[in-house]
């Protein structure tokens, strides 16, 4: 059947026709299958010499229908309904004619019944013979008052039999592409019944403004310009490159254009309009890639990595890059400040800028890489959340390279939501890199996570019930230079974790500090040998063909002591190892470690961590000069260098050795503390960097009373299981209330250390983190 809709032409308000003018009177019902319909009234009116053409639909003929319609039809979900409607209709040939004016009401996720009924004063031709449809239950609403020929929306309040006159159902056929942008679009949902982690999401809030202004031009400048443009984006040195205005606006002009072309269709990309950040290792084109490194300084990619490329698509608004640790090799950023503590507390290595931006709130997400800690190391000093995902989740095409075997591009967010939407864009198979996984076949994580919060088992007093964590003893913790307050902290989430539900059982690990020197034994001479392509010719440096020893003194100039001191190592281990083939060893060791991972998880659904094995994770300037410049540190139980108070440590009165007790007896102090560098604070990280298992960084919303430093725990998992961490973050932030914690210690912290009230002076109104 063709159903051909003629429009008769533009009414203002002093072209409405009355009441009594109308010939017939139909309803349209909207169902859907959520909680909530509406239904709207709207006017009809037939001339005469439409009745001929009515009367031949019986015979199986084309139905001209000539009306007006009074209202547009909008929807809640951010979808154009009666553009939807007409787009769809078109292939059976109606056209629909639409006013300005807008009626609320719900689109439909599986049908869309359109009911025609004639008024109870006249007959309408053919009613005798009802339509048969296996629909039979309608949706009916009360009657609406038409004065002046205004329409009221109003809920319905039952649901009846009807014996229709005219009933047309849209097909599922003529929907195919609705239905497909409508799953795509599922993030368009607003519900205000939500206040809990989704309600903080910056993607939320971006399609929320989106949807209640009619101007695209002020959403994109209260969300993106006026973050370029704000005085304090740079406030803690977090930016090593920000976009200018040119290209700040290339990217918003992009973003009209894809508004135009997809409000068209009824959808927005799931980024659109996000304002992200990037790690100054991942190549953007004609924009500076320095990978914190000056014989870098003047280069500028030729191309757009994969993740670049993916972000654009889907609408995200790169803002700049951010400093790391010169080729992202290191645990400490000097030049980064920590929101929390600008004076003393570092922002972790090698991702300390994105961590130091996130954490401040002045950006919510960022795309960064880890190796071996990279971004969780960051993500625990500023009370971020740091995802680690599967080895070969995300393609690493276009990222400098540090350590082939372990590199993995990550998020450090401040929401698990966004943090589910980012890896549902970024997810997938990528023909430039050989070591990405195809994507799963099963829903995307944003929708799991709905409908995990919407489920009985989140919203009862146990959403962990029957979810085994394994977790470390004390002495062993001890064992890997772990102090009182890690300790602390750590049986607290443990405390936590069981009030949730949660099942614990005890899953030590052993030899992680073997583990951890084989890593960077390894990750040494894998830089030996990325790094010998740096020889500053090739990337844009001065022409000096007249200069001898060019490249070695470039090298010795530019380079870092840091990436130079593992450069020589590597080679020094690649001599050594001549006969030993240290990259089969590496291999032996990671699946000895995976074997026995695997093994663990057929126990256990997740292993509990700390994120940092201490708390007294200053800067690296400040740290090895305490005792030189007599530094004035903040009083309380500060487990720093020399400075400890009532710590874990036992001092000897007579002969001033340190002792400690653990598992395999007493060991001397001294020894253990000399082992202790900056390579051990990666010693838990590597757990998941070695085997490629998935990890994720939840703060607690604690904070030491020395240095005011964050407090979290990390979460390891089996191959491919990002939504479970992701679920267990959405519990212990939702139960535990991370976010009003975090408020709390901000605005109580007293210590000239902190600047807690610079902080809370970025984050967003209404205090939500």
């Amino acid at each position: 059947m063709l159903l051909i809709v003629q429009k008769e032409g533009v009414l203002g308000n002093k072209e409405r026709p009355c009441l009594q003018h109308l010939r017939y009177s139909w309803n349209i019902c909207i169902k859907t299958q959520t909680l909530a319909a509406t239904i709207a009234k709207l006017e009809w009116r037939l001339s005469k010499s439409d009745v001929h053409f009515v009367q031949q639909w019986s015979s199986k003929e084309i139905l001209f229908v000539k009306f007006v319609l009074r209202k547009n039809i909008s929807s809640l979900y951010g979808y154009n309904f009666s553009k939807k409607l007409e787009r769809a209709q078109k292939r059976r040939n109606i056209t629909l004619f639409l006013m300005n004016e807008r009626v609320e009401a719900l689109i439909p996720r599986h049908k869309c019944r359109v009911k025609w009924e004639a008024s109870k004063d006249e007959d309408l031709p053919g009613k005798g013979a009802p339509v048969r449809t296996k629909c039979a239950k309608v949706i009916r609403a009360k009657e609406s008052s038409l004065s002046d020929g205004i329409i009221r929306v109003k809920k319905c309040t039952q649901t009846k039999h009807v014996r229709l006159s005219l009933f047309y159902i849209l097909s599922k056929k003529s929907f195919r592409r609705t239905r497909k942008g409508k799953r795509k679009c599922i993030y368009n949902v607003l519900d205000e019944s939500n206040y809990g982690e989704l309600k903080s999401s910056h993607i939320y809030q971006i399609r929320k403004d989106i949807l209640s202004k009619s101007n695209i031009k002020d959403v994109i400048e209260k969300h993106i310009i006026n973050k370029v443009l704000h005085e304090n984006i740079n406030k803690y040195n977090s930016f090593s490159y920000i976009y200018n205005d040119e290209e700040i606006y290339e990217q918003v002009r992009n973003l009209h254009k894809i508004y135009e072309q997809y409000n068209k269709l009824g959808k927005l990309p799931k980024l659109f309009g996000l304002p992200i950040v990037l790690k100054d290792n991942i190549i953007a084109k004609n924009i500076p890639t320095k990978a914190g490194s000056e014989i870098l300084s003047n280069y500028r990619g030729s191309y757009d990595s994969t993740v670049v490329k993916k972000l654009k698509k889907h609408g995200a608004v790169i803002i700049g890059k951010t400093h790391l640790d010169e080729f992202a090799m290191g645990s400490c950023t000097g030049k980064v400040k920590n929101p929390f503590n600008e004076k003393y507390l570092s922002c972790g290595g090698s991702s300390g800028g994105s961590a130091s931006c996130v954490g401040s709130k002045i950006m919510n997400c960022s795309v960064n890489t880890d190796t071996g800690g990279s971004i969780r190391t960051p993500a625990a000093l500023c009370g971020c959340i740091g995802l680690k995902p599967t080895y070969g989740r995300i393609s690493r095409y276009g990222i400098v390279p540090y350590n082939e075997k372990t590199d993995v591009v990550g998020l450090i967010v401040n929401n698990v939501y966004d943090c589910s939407i980012l890896l549902d864009v970024l997810c997938g198979k990528d023909k430039n890199d050989l070591t990405t996984l195809k994507k799963e076949k099963k829903k995307k994580k944003f929708f799991s996570l709905r409908k995990y919060e919407h489920s009985e088992e989140f919203k009862s007093d146990v959403p962990l019930k029957g979810v085994h964590f394994g977790y470390l003893s004390e002495d062993l913790l001890r064992n890997y230079f772990a102090d009182d307050t890690v300790c602390k902290n750590y049986a607290e989430v443990m405390k936590s974790i069981e009030r949730l539900g949660g099942v614990l059982i005890n899953t030590n690990i052993y030899k992680l500090i073997d583990y951890c020197y084989v890593y960077y034994l390894y990750s040494m001479t894998i830089v030996n040998s990325n790094i010998s392509r740096l020889n500053g010719i090739n990337y844009n440096m001065p022409n000096v063909k007249d200069e001898t020893n060019f490249v070695s003194k470039l090298r010795s100039c530019l380079i870092g002591e840091n990436v130079l001191t593992r450069i020589i190592g590597g080679s020094i281990i690649s001599s050594h190892f001549q006969k030993i083939n240290l990259h089969h060893m590496f291999l032996n060791i990671k699946e000895k470690l995976t074997r026995k991972l695997e093994n663990i998880f057929k126990e256990v659904n997740y292993i509990l961590l700390p994120s940092l094995p201490r708390s007294d994770n200053l800067r690296e300037d400040i740290d090895s000069n305490l005792s030189v410049h007599n530094v004035h540190l903040p009083k309380g139980n500060v487990d720093g260098g020399n400075f400890v108070k009532n710590g874990w440590k036992s001092k000897s009165a007579e002969n001033n050795i340190y002792t400690l007790k653990s598992s395999r007896g007493e060991h001397n102090m001294c020894r253990m503390h000399n082992m202790y560098n900056k390579y051990m604070k990666e010693v838990f990280s590597v757990v998941s960097s070695i085997s490629g298992f998935p990890s994720i960084v939840i703060p607690t919303g604690e904070f030491t009373k020395g240095f005011n430093e964050p407090q979290s725990f990390q979460v390891v998992t089996a191959n491919m299981n990002e939504l479970g961490l992701l679920k267990v973050a959405l519990v212990y932030k939702d139960r535990m209330d991370i976010n009003k914690k975090m408020l709390e210690n901000l605005r109580n912290t007293k210590n000239s250390a902190c600047d807690g009230k610079g902080l809370l002076d970025l984050l967003p109104l209404g205090g939500a983190m």
